[in-house]
């Protein structure tokens, strides 16, 4: 079943119910549904025009899939993890007889998050295909050439014919790889596009059914209503949400402030004042998640440490390894002090509320 012929059930099923899925609000647990669509949805169209090139960019796609967010359910990916929260709360309501249109909207839409993970397997798995069809023609001649310089310095003749099998073996590897590539390439170019126009149904679907458009926040490009430059070149803030990210799975209380301040950058800045050792390993996941969301911006990170009783308080910079691990540097006075002057006034009149008592006292 196609994701959208599996959404057309869904929406039946609400009907079923006596939900009418026009009724659905912008703000509930539907629109949180909209921007898993919205995120997987950019990400394959992302991947799909990597692939549309001459010749298709394969290694552009890998990349895509393994740093971006897709319909993989593996704690990344913050909307699913609210949604799913949400659903499970819905299902206890409506258990207890108190759901809410959009409770049962969200029940009628659940199965479809599990749909869309397995639907995008084959048009990875046919890219991981590639991919590695690829690496492995690539080191074959070394191995090719190794043996059978081991060949001609055997010193036994059982051993050299030994080497030699194992080198007619290679070399027939390379050639039914190398006979086999071009279709794997269009194979995987089929699935990926099919892939994407399912989805693309399926989001006109659900926007006309439930009246949600399927879109994350657009950043401020920081241009005026007439297309010109912004007036200002002062820094604006995008977005303040706290608690920061949705769902109580993050195990996380933080505050988060996103600040555009030029038209191709953005200032994201991580505040609460979680002591734990654990905390930059729960919060790295999350981080990938979020930069995931302006993918045509540079993005700068940040933590503040706010001021309490049991905390020094003090700003870091955040940064994410080749490996995916985040790193913590606290910033010097120099280095407050450009990110006071680039964010402006609103760096602290928008934070979380400090308390500068030392050691609890009066």
């Amino acid at each position: 079943m196609t994701v959208a012929a599996a959404l057309e059930a869904a929406i039946a099923t609400a009907r079923l119910r006596g939900c009418d899925p026009a009724e659905a609000g912008a703000s509930g647990n539907v629109a949180r549904f909209g921007r898993i669509l919205a995120v997987g949805v950019r990400t394959w169209r992302q991947v799909a025009e990597a692939l549309a090139g001459d010749p298709p960019d394969f290694e552009r796609a890998g990349e895509l899939l393994k740093t971006r967010l897709t319909f993989e359910n593996t704690g990344r990916n913050m909307y699913i993890t609210a949604f799913e929260q949400h659903t499970r709360i819905a299902a206890d309501a409506q258990v207890l007889g108190s759901g809410t249109v959009d409770d049962t909207l969200s029940l009628a839409l659940a199965p479809l998050c599990p749909l869309l993970a397995e639907a995008q397997q084959r048009p990875r798995s046919a890219i991981h295909d590639v991919l590695s069809d690829a690496a492995e023609l690539a080191d074959l001649p070394g191995r090719i050439a190794d043996l059978a310089a081991r060949a001609s310095r055997s010193r036994t003749s059982w051993g050299g014919q030994r080497l030699e099998r194992r080198t007619t073996q290679l070399q027939a590897r390379r050639d039914e790889l190398k006979a086999g590539r071009a279709e794997r390439i269009a194979q995987a170019g089929r699935q990926v596009a099919a892939f994407v126009a399912d989805l693309g149904i399926t989001v006109a679907l659900f926007e006309n059914a439930f009246g949600v458009g399927c879109a994350l926040p657009a950043p401020d490009t920081g241009t005026g209503p007439d297309g010109g430059d912004a007036a200002s070149s002062a820094s604006s803030v995008l977005r303040t949400e706290d608690p920061w990210p949705p769902g109580a799975q993050a195990r996380l209380d933080l505050q988060l402030r996103v600040w555009r301040v030029a038209s191709d950058r953005v200032v994201a800045v991580f505040a609460g004042d979680d002591l734990a050792d654990d905390r930059l390993d729960r919060l790295a996941p999350l981080i990938r998640g979020f930069i995931d969301e302006y993918p045509d911006d540079t993005i700068d990170l940040f933590y503040e440490e706010v001021l309490n009783p049991f905390s020094l308080g003090y700003y870091a910079r955040l940064a994410l390894t080749d490996d995916g691990q985040l790193t913590e540097t606290e910033l010097d006075g120099p280095a407050l002090t450009t990110l006071r002057e680039t964010l402006g006034p609103s760096l602290d009149e928008t934070g979380r509320e400090g308390d500068d008592r030392l050691y609890g006292g009066p």
